[in-house]
């Protein structure tokens, strides 16, 4: 499995509902799912030959970073279930009725390619996620690994378990890059060297929570496209005509602050673990 590198270019609408978008996207990127948190162990042996103690941390499992989907709608038309109702004071869910004219979209080149731009944020932002949680993690681990091999050849061994086992939780925790992710390791193994199950948990959380941080592209108002309040008829070369009465046309604008030309955050300055 692997995260969506780039969003999928589709002409089915009906896709982005399933992946549990609305009738009015032009794209949607899925969290990730199916991701496994790595997993590793202290371990302690007797020195032979002498009443000392040789650590170990063991590497049992790297992690996998999950999978996810991300699409976006190509230029095209595109029904959206609703219409306007005068009597409701805007747009309704449409029901089939002779004077009702459901609503479709017309995504133009432009917002297609922008939707696509908004959709690739977010596979950077789930991606970099990963990056600062699990796979830091991951490195931190081999990294103290090693660091903890080349102790033991110097000292040859610890004179009790419990310093043998605190040497290996010290080093562990000298590796991580974040205060963050050195609290976690912390909190979660224990005097004797057992990493307990709240080690997964946390770090599954901290992966979530830190991709969860892309939505603020969402409610900030980055990839917001609209719904004109203006009707449009398009022309049909197909018909040779203008579209003057089956469906009530509607084309999708720009987000206001990509209209405005204004920069959106970058990925490092958005996912992070602060």
């Amino acid at each position: 499995m692997a995260l969506a590198r780039n969003p999928e270019r589709i002409t089915d609408q009906q896709e982005i509902i399933r992946l549990g978008g609305s009738r009015l996207s032009p794209g949607i990127t899925t969290p990730a799912t199916g991701f496994r948190v790595g997993k590793f162990c202290l371990r302690c042996q007797k020195a032979s030959g002498c009443e000392g103690w040789i650590p170990r941390i063991v590497l049992q499992e790297e992690s996998d970073e999950g999978y996810n989907r991300s699409v976006n709608l190509v230029k095209g038309v595109y029904p959206t279930g609703q219409m306007y109702d005068s009597d409701a004071g805007g747009r309704t869910d449409w029901v089939r009725g002779e004077r009702n004219r459901e609503i479709y979209m017309i995504i133009d080149q432009e917002v297609s390619q922008q939707s696509y731009r908004s959709e690739q944020e977010h596979c950077d932002d789930i991606r970099h996620a990963c990056e600062l949680t699990l796979k830091v993690m991951d490195r931190a681990v081999r990294d103290a690994m090693g660091r903890l091999a080349a102790e033991v050849r110097r000292l040859k061994s610890f004179q009790t378990k419990r310093e043998a086992i605190r040497k290996a939780k010290g080093l562990l925790i000298e590796c991580c890059p974040h205060d963050v992710l050195k609290r976690i390791v912390g909190e979660t193994i224990l005097a004797d060297g057992t990493v307990t199950g709240t080690y997964e948990q946390k770090m599954a959380d901290l992966y979530r929570n830190t991709a969860k941080k892309s939505q603020l592209r969402d409610s900030e108002g980055w990839h917001t496209f609209a719904v004109s309040d203006t009707e449009y008829r398009p022309w049909f070369s197909s018909c040779r005509g203008y579209d003057m009465g089956n469906h009530d046309y509607r084309k999708i604008a720009l987000p206001l602050k990509i209209r405005r030309k204004e920069t959106p955050p970058s990925t490092e300055s958005l996912i992070t673990l602060d």
